[in-house]
């Protein structure tokens, strides 16, 4: 019985210590904003109206023009020199856009954009009403430094359309 015990126990702890399949080796980021709820990330942009995967994704849509925003310097996000990324997620849009699922690269967390780029949300998802996979690669300027800042989020671009974002992840291309 003992035995037993010892045997289950140590399959669990070896079982928990596996990573998710799903999960990229080179995965710089990732989120399924089921994780967000009641951390003080007040914000009408989550939202358990619609989801690719689990209960949320966050939106934008009418008076809520720009998405949470992921931020965090390059240092943190990888030891090495990140060049080139490619960032990917699920997009649900209600009727054709104009947004975007932005990328910038900020000289530091309060000074001035390095790179802006995005994906046009609008060309990327061609089926209104279903959960399309986006994704694109993003060469970084040859100067990024480790203290400059990540910054990835949804605009709307003044459109009164509703988009759900989820499974955001951004890996090292």
């Amino acid at each position: 019985m003992r035995f037993s015990i010892c045997l289950a126990l140590g399959l669990l702890a070896a079982a928990s210590g596996c990573a998710s399949p799903s999960t990229p080796e080179n995965q710089l980021l990732g989120n399924d904003f089921e994780s967000l709820d009641g951390w003080g990330t007040e914000s009408p942009s989550l939202t358990r109206e619609k989801a690719h995967s689990g209960q949320y994704s966050i939106k934008i849509q009418k008076g809520i023009e720009y998405s949470l925003t992921y931020k965090n310097l390059l240092a943190k996000l990888s030891p090495e020199k990140i060049t080139k990324i490619r960032v990917s997620g699920y997009v649900y849009i209600t009727k054709p856009t104009d947004a975007k699922l932005a990328v910038q690269l900020m000289k530091t967390a309060a000074d001035g954009t390095e790179f802006n780029e995005g994906i046009n949300l609008g060309e990327a998802v061609k089926k209104v009403g279903e959960w399309t996979k986006v994704e694109k690669e993003f060469t970084l300027p040859a100067d990024a430094a480790p203290s400059n800042q990540l910054r990835v989020y949804m605009w709307g671009a003044g459109n009164d359309d509703t988009v759900y974002l989820d499974d955001l992840q951004v890996t090292k291309a």
